[in-house]
Parts: C-alpha cells; sequence; structure tokens
C-alpha cells in the first residue's frame, strides 16, 4: 500500500477522484460489485489519503501533485452526476419514464416517429421546451416495399450537468402482422399532418372559420383516396391533390413579397427606382417602356433580371401623360393594382396556387 496524502481545505470526493481517473488512469472506488480498482481513499473535513496498491511512478507522482495543487472546488460537481429523472446516482433504467408526466416533444418524419423528447418545463404561449430528462431515437428497417422487419430504440437519460449519463439500445422485431400494422399507422400519420397542412396553410389568408370549411371541402371529396392510403394503395390520393382545382387552393401559406413604391409621372420619371430593395435602371427614356417595366418586376421576384420569367408579368397599358400602368400577373394567386397617383404596389402576398398542393404532396411520398 502507497498512501499519499493532502491538506485540502474544501474539496468534492467524487471530483478529486474523477480527475485522479482522467489524468493518471487510476481508479479508487468501484462502481460494480467485484469491480478491480487500483486503490482506496479515506476522507477528513480538510484532508485526504489516495491510497495506492501499487508505487506511482514519478510522472504520476507529479501528475497527483500538480492536480491536488491546481485543484479548483466545484460545489455542484456531486450534483451535477445525479440523473435528472431521479436526481440520484443510480441507474434509472427500471423508471417508466412515460408515465412521469414530463412533457414529450415528437418529431414525426415521413410518418415514422422518429424522436421522443421529454422535458420538465413546456411553455405554451411560446411553444418552447426546457429541461430535457430523457431522449429517444428510433431507426427502423424495412424491406423492400416498405414494410417494418425491425427497430432499434435508443434511450438517453441525462444528467444533471446536462451531458448523458446512460444509453441503452432496444430493438423489436416485427411479425408481418405488425408490419402491416406500422405501416397503417405510419401512413395515418402522413394525414395527419397533410390536415394540418390544409387549416393551417388557408389560414394564413382566408381566415377562420371560413379556412375550416375550405379544408374539409377538399378532404371530404378525397376521403376516398385517402382510405386508399392508409391501406397502402398511396398514388391515389397524390393524384386526387394535384389534380384539384378548387378555387380556394390558390390561398396558400407561402408568403412572397410585398412592395410599394412611387413612380414619377411623365418627365420627372427617375433613371433608376428600387422596389423591395433590388434596384433595375430605366434604360432608354425618362418614361420607362413596357419591357423595361416588366424586366424591373422580375428583378423584383428573382432578384435577378432573368429573361427566362418574363412571361410572368405583362404591362397591358400606359398611361403616358399620368405615368399610371396596367399591370397583369400571370401567376395564379398574384396581383397588381395601381392608381392615379402612380402608386405602383403589389397585392396578395400568396404564392401560385401550386405550392400548398406541392407541400402536402411531397409530405404524402415515401
Amino acid at each position: 500500500m502507497y498512501k499519499y496524502s493532502y491538506n485540502i481545505t474544501e474539496y468534492d470526493t467524487d471530483q478529486l477522484l474523477a480527475e485522479i481517473r482522467s489524468q493518471l488512469n487510476k481508479k479508487l472506488i468501484s462502481t460494480y460489485l467485484g469491480e478491480i480498482v487500483d486503490g482506496y481513499f479515506e476522507s477528513a473535513e480538510t484532508s485526504i489519503n489516495f491510497i495506492f496498491y501499487d508505487e506511482l511512478t514519478s510522472g504520476e507522482l507529479v501528475l497527483l501533485n500538480d492536480l491536488v495543487t491546481n485543484y479548483v472546488y466545484n460545489p455542484n460537481y456531486s450534483n451535477g452526476l445525479k440523473f435528472k429523472i431521479n436526481q440520484s446516482i443510480d441507474d434509472p433504467s427500471q423508471i417508466d419514464y412515460d408515465i412521469l408526466g414530463l412533457q414529450k416533444k415528437r418529431t414525426i418524419i415521413k410518418g415514422e416517429l422518429r424522436s421522443v423528447d421529454y422535458y420538465n418545463s413546456y411553455i405554451v404561449s411560446s411553444q418552447t421546451y426546457s429541461d430535457l430528462v430523457v431522449s429517444e431515437y428510433r431507426d427502423y428497417i424495412r424491406d423492400d416495399i416498405g414494410l417494418a422487419q425491425s427497430r432499434v430504440l435508443t434511450s438517453n437519460w441525462l444528467l444533471n450537468d446536462g451531458t448523458t449519463g446512460l444509453t441503452l439500445t432496444f430493438q423489436k422485431h416485427y411479425t408481418p402482422e405488425e408490419g402491416i400494422q406500422e405501416g397503417i399507422d405510419r401512413r395515418g400519420n402522413m394525414i395527419a399532418f397533410a390536415k394540418t397542412a390544409l387549416l393551417n396553410g388557408l389560414a394564413a389568408t382566408v381566415g377562420i372559420p371560413t379556412n375550416q370549411t375550405y379544408a374539409f371541402d377538399l378532404l371530404t371529396s378525397v376521403r376516398t383516396q385517402m382510405d386508399y392510403f392508409t391501406q397502402g394503395y398511396t398514388q391515389p390520393l397524390r393524384d386526387a391533390i394535384s389534380g384539384s382545382t378548387k378555387a380556394y387552393m390558390g390561398a396558400c401559406k407561402k408568403d412572397r413579397i410585398t412592395v410599394s413604391t412611387i413612380i414619377d409621372s411623365g418627365a420627372s420619371q427617375t433613371d433608376t427606382i428600387t422596389i423591395n430593395n433590388v434596384p433595375f435602371s430605366f434604360v432608354s427614356s425618362s418614361t420607362p417602356t413596357q419591357n423595361e417595366i416588366a424586366t424591373g418586376l422580375i428583378a423584383l421576384i428573382t432578384g435577378s433580371t432573368a429573361t427566362s420569367v418574363s412571361t410572368y408579368v405583362s404591362v397591358i397599358n400606359i398611361d403616358v401623360a399620368n405615368g399610371i400602368f396596367d399591370l397583369k400577373a400571370k401567376i395564379p394567386g398574384w396581383t397588381f393594382s395601381d392608381s392615379v397617383s402612380s402608386n405602383l404596389s403589389m397585392s396578395a402576398i400568396t404564392a401560385n396556387n401550386n405550392t400548398l398542393k406541392l407541400a402536402i404532396i411531397e409530405q404524402l411520398t415515401f
């Protein structure tokens, strides 16, 4: 036995033992019955003895001395090593954390429940979670037609210091019948996502409760296809939504730009103006031509002067005397307006009527 004694006014035993393990690769306390250790320790109020079964080398002794000399007491160290779920260093894996009233944040991707994070707190007003306690991650193995064959669940229990204290994995194997049911559940989740997208997307511009009426109308029109989708015949639903000609589908969730600028009349027209922070020039005269206006609007829409999008905007009339332009948008869901004061403004901040359709169809594709 080789004893090394030190006088320390204030210390945390767990912290000191952890630093010895880190710097000297020596373990002086066992974490399970029968574990082989390198020695033990004796502690008093202002002193501590480290007892090693083998004598330390000169280099190890230097490291130990430096460790004690440079030691900075952390009063929260031991508390930080406790698991959040039980405020203890005891193994938490037998605790059913699903019934503890923790706040669950679920992440579903393409209908798959990929993760569940368990938090101590959730603020409804800001929809924010805080103080993560346990996190779960799921990985699926599927056959060629998409049926689940197995799933690996990885659970992480967090310590008070925010690090992971324990990680365990569990594997579930699916029978063919269970794989079919998993597919039904997964596609049901995708349908739920599509319903939410409709309600939220239409609400952005149509308003409540009208958005609900429109959403339910569309869902009712594809009810048969939704049943097919849930059971595994998925293409008819995508085709039905893609081919929908419902007028309200033009009221979409995706916002575009809204701008307003004054275009001076006639001879006082400036050579360069800026719309929505995008500058462009009228290159020919004090009164812009139809082509120049269209080019400017293209710059506004795309951030460039690419002529490939020129067909999206047309200028029908120009009142040269008053500088009033009758502008037409060829993009569904976009409109332009003007006034006698030559106030050129873009209204209707919704994208084209395919935006919401494409967003839903993309989520229904796997």
